[in-house]
């Protein structure tokens, strides 16, 4: 009984590894995980699809930045269970009754009327940011764009795949998947059904984001943020673990907020 045990502990351990891999690297290959887990290609490959059909891996979605459009983009967190659903890119619900939606807009003046919408529906935010233009998402070619609305039909495409649909060798659509990601052009988001596992998913605002960087680094999925504030969304393996992670997050800027996510969402 001891080692069944044992094997069922390692098992869960293992399924979150290959999760937080997935997180921050939606398109990360299935030997490149086996590799950094040391397992093998089959046991790997087995575990995938144990995790899709159990349902714990809902689908992966490409997000693209609305900037790559000459739009913009905003977040802002309601104290509200109700869902809204215009002119959003993202939605995390979190244990603390606090909805985060992430809003798009093709300027400035637009981006303001869809916030001001949102605030008339949902009430007065809690808190909002919006990034001010990245101004790199310059010199896009129309091969970038063909590669992004590929991999929208599907975000996982191997790069063979890729390459045979677009006529362009597999080195250079690699080359181009990479410099997409690498720009935050675009990159592919990984789903959960969070309620089908105890890893934790949180976020985290701060005023002071590079200053609480050491404490999250290593639960980093990814980061929306400038000089002045941002916000993170970070993964743990466990409840127990969140808490340390936060702890310490909040002793390099005690000002910090923290938001424990049930469910999220990002659309095309």
């Amino acid at each position: 009984m001891d080692y069944l045990d044992k094997q069922d502990r390692i098992m869960d351990t293992t399924d979150k590894n290959i999760i937080q891999l997935l997180l921050k690297d939606g398109r990360i290959p299935q030997k490149r995980i086996a590799d950094e887990l040391k397992i093998s290609p089959q046991a790997l490959k087995y575990r995938f699809s144990k995790l899709t059909e159990d349902g714990i891996i809902k689908k992966f979605v490409l997000h693209v930045n609305p900037e790559f459009y000459g739009g913009m983009q905003g977040f802002a967190a309601f104290v509200t269970d109700r869902d809204y659903a215009d002119d959003i890119f993202s939605r995390f619900r979190c244990l603390e009754d606090i909805s985060i939606f992430g809003f798009h807009g093709n300027n400035e003046a637009e981006l303001e009327r869809i916030l001001k919408k949102a605030y008339e529906k949902l009430g007065a935010p809690i808190m909002n940011y919006t990034p001010p233009p990245s101004g790199k998402l310059t010199n896009v070619s129309d091969l970038d764009r063909k590669v992004i609305e590929a991999l929208k039909e599907d975000p996982r495409m191997a790069v063979a795949s890729l390459a045979k649909k677009l006529s362009i060798s597999s080195a250079s659509a690699k080359k181009r998947i990479e410099r997409l990601r690498e720009r935050r052009i675009a990159s592919v988001i990984l789903i959960l059904d969070l309620s089908k596992t105890d890893a934790v998913i949180f976020l985290l605002f701060s005023n002071s984001p590079e200053k609480v960087m050491p404490a999250i680094q290593s639960s980093l999925i990814f980061q929306i943020s400038d000089n002045k504030a941002g916000i993170a969304v970070c993964f743990s393996e466990s409840l127990e673990v969140a808490k340390r992670l936060i702890v310490n997050a909040r002793k390099l800027d005690e000002k910090s907020r923290v938001m424990v996510v049930y469910d999220y969402d990002f659309l095309n």
